[in-house]
């Protein structure tokens, strides 16, 4: 078992980052309502008092990544700080603030009126996104035509057409704390592994 473990390695390049993954259920029968569309557009976007603007008003990140790989038989769901000096030095600050806000959709759920933005966003992104590298994009089509009907192969994992706050809820069970592994970054790396995840299960209660 490998959850709820902290992996690190030292980077060829003067980088500081963290990726935080978990092993989710696989969204090949929800693609409609792919609920990691929506928690995607929802932790990444920088909204006041939110995950990203309150990590970067304490000057800890300079931007975010999500990789999603749903072509296995879980997905995995990755999420990735790129750290300040002063964010690398608290990890587990950045950690726990990540964890509070899951735990905050878990306990709120999605409300409608933002999932109807989700929607339109992510038709938005896919009409008009960049193609930088077709070879690439092909595979990936082939790939896809192993999980999801011909008819929606070119869409399935970028859009969502549907809401289904019980499909989004069953994928937040999983993105526990107890579930979750760290993979850090950098090239003077020298953390206490049991540090950084500690009391990430037991957030104290508060106001965004």
């Amino acid at each position: 078992d490998q959850h709820n473990k902290v992996f690190s390695y030292k980077t060829l390049a003067n980088s500081r980052f963290v990726w935080l993954l978990f092993e989710l259920p696989a969204s090949f029968n929800n693609y409609q309502t792919d609920p990691l569309i929506y928690l995607s557009y929802i932790l990444k976007y920088p909204q006041a008092g939110g995950m990203i603007h309150t990590l970067r008003q304490k000057g800890y990140i300079t931007s975010t990544e999500m990789e999603i790989d749903r072509m296995r038989p879980a997905t995995l769901f990755g999420f990735k700080f790129e750290l300040t000096e002063e964010g690398f030095k608290n990890i587990d600050e950045c950690l726990v603030t990540f964890m509070y806000y899951v735990q905050k959709l878990q306990r709120e759920g999605i409300p409608k009126e933002i999932a109807q933005d989700v929607q339109k966003l992510s038709e938005l992104n896919y009409k008009y996104r960049e193609t930088t590298n077709i070879l690439a994009e092909v595979i990936d089509i082939a790939r896809k035509l192993h999980f999801y009907p011909a008819q929606d192969v070119l869409q399935a994992g970028s859009v969502v057409t549907q809401f289904d706050s019980q499909i989004i809820a069953d994928a937040l069970i999983h993105m526990s704390a107890s579930r979750l592994v760290v993979l850090v970054g950098s090239q003077e790396y020298e953390g206490d592994a049991a540090r950084i995840l500690a009391n990430t299960d037991d957030i104290p209660n508060g106001e965004w």
